[in-house]
């Protein structure tokens, strides 16, 4: 694997991406847009309580998909990639 360097900081690093380099800065830009997020859901739900429903079905059914996708991965067992 080749080493890459930040173009800002210069840092080396055998790993891909920005975030995995700045491992603090990914940190706060996610609880930055995660609060953000957050105080705009609480908004509407307390501007719109009727919006509580579909969007606890919403995410209901995300839950259900992504446990029925873990569970059919599983039951299909390993699978082998030779295409690299």
């Amino acid at each position: 694997m080749a080493r890459r360097a930040c173009p800002r900081c210069g840092f080396e690093s055998k790993r891909r991406n920005w975030a995995d380099r700045h491992q603090a800065a990914a940190v706060c830009a996610a609880v930055f847009f995660g609060l953000a997020a957050l105080y705009t859901v609480v908004g509407v739900l307390l501007a719109y309580p009727w919006f509580f429903v579909p969007m606890l079905v919403v995410v209901c059914a995300f839950m259900v998909d992504r446990r029925m996708r873990v569970r059919a991965a599983i039951a299909t067992g390993p699978t082998t990639n030779t295409a690299h």
